[in-house]
């Protein structure tokens, strides 16, 4: 699956790899991003200089084109038992959930943590409810300490760890039967999280971050 047009500018890379990262679940082998400034500047940004830029041909051909206005899209979540139950955020709004999740290989990146932190600032998570913040790299954790963002989501009632798989296979805070997350995750099969009779909805971090101040899935433009 290729993604390009005039959308791609508003984003970051931040942005395109758990789009890339969830691909799979469509059937895609591979993904890619169309090469561009923000893609180049972000190699820059690790100093690496020995590349080759590549891009289809102008007269490529397509298996299928679709085309999506961005300014057009509400938001969407994937509600349980399966990666591809696509829905509106406003169909399953209200819903109530006990833990939060920001993490895993499709989150956790240093953006993800600055909008949790934009939305939590001043606030406190709803009683009850557990967030787990997991930065996904060490680059992300150092980079998020020096903004003071995790201070702002350990003052809200987050729990931070150190970088780790642990949370997103449920080895570590498991789903007790019955209960239910949102989560940043890239899979919501049965068990994953811990019991196969536990619910698992993933979304993104605005959503994670709003539904923990209300303990139910809630629009993050509320807050925003």
């Amino acid at each position: 699956m290729e993604f390009a047009g005039p959308g791609l500018k508003h984003l970051e890379i931040d942005d395109r790899i758990p789009v890339c990262s969830q691909c799979t679940w469509a059937g895609a082998l591979s993904a890619i991003f169309e090469v561009d400034e923000i893609a180049i500047n972000f190699l820059k940004s690790f100093d690496v200089s020995n590349y080759q830029v590549m891009k289809a041909d102008p007269d490529a051909e397509y298996e299928e084109t679709y085309t999506y206005d961005l300014d057009e899209l509400e938001p969407y979540i994937v509600a349980p038992p399966l990666p591809y139950k696509v829905v509106p955020l406003s169909e399953v709004e209200g819903t109530e959930v006990e833990q939060g999740y920001i993490g895993s290989c499709a989150g956790g990146r240093l953006k993800d943590i600055e909008i949790v932190a934009r939305i939590l600032k001043g606030k406190k998570i709803k009683k009850g409810f557990r967030l787990f913040v997991v930065p996904s790299t060490r680059r992300v954790l150092r980079e998020s300490i020096q903004r003071g963002l995790l201070d702002i989501l350990v003052e809200a009632g987050a729990f931070i760890s150190s970088p780790t798989c642990d949370f997103c296979y449920g080895k570590t805070q498991c789903l007790a039967e019955g209960e239910s997350a949102v989560s940043t995750g890239t899979l919501n099969v049965p068990g994953r999280m811990g019991s196969p009779k536990a619910k698992i909805y993933l979304a993104s971090s605005a959503v994670v971050a709003a539904t923990a101040l209300t303990g139910k899935i809630s629009d993050p433009r509320e807050f925003l």
